[in-house]
């Protein structure tokens, strides 16, 4: 699933949807997930995504307002978090933890194009700035003493 939106005065959000076969995502190697038309590397991210005015009101399981998304994003990751040694290989192949939590983009820039329902956007890197982060393991992470169960989806 790829989920798009906006925010402002013609807010909205539109969702495309993939079938597993239609998805590549490499077990090994730099990130590079491809779904249908769309790409998301390291350093850039592309794709489509268009619900039409009569395509919204007839499937409302897709949670989507009509409109189109299609953009071209260059990413640069400037400044990174590492965790240190807890999420270390070794750590990692024992399973020691119930979640893994890295952030290599804790600043990064974006550049390209963006065109919102037939309008064109220059997203440029000096005022277009980010958060990115990654997730991995058997369950969420859940903080004894803080008073929240964890998350059941």
């Amino acid at each position: 699933m790829v989920n798009v939106g906006f925010w402002g005065r013609k807010k909205g959000q539109s969702y495309r949807f993939f079938t597993w076969s239609q998805v590549s995502i490499p077990v090994h190697g730099p990130l590079n997930l491809q779904a249908g038309d769309h790409t998301c590397a390291e350093t850039r991210m592309t794709g489509h995504v268009k619900v039409t005015p009569e395509q919204a009101p007839a499937h409302p399981q897709w949670m989507s307002d009509a409109g189109e998304m299609e953009w071209d994003i260059q990413i640069d990751k400037q400044v990174a978090y590492h965790v240190g040694y807890g999420a270390s290989k070794f750590f990692r192949a024992l399973n020691a933890f119930e979640m893994f939590w890295h952030a290599k983009g804790m600043k990064n820039v974006f550049g390209g194009w963006l065109r919102l329902n037939g309008e064109e956007y220059r997203v440029q890197p000096d005022t277009c700035y980010g958060y990115a982060d990654k997730n991995r393991g058997g369950d969420f992470t859940f903080l004894p003493g803080c008073g929240c169960p964890p998350m059941i989806w």
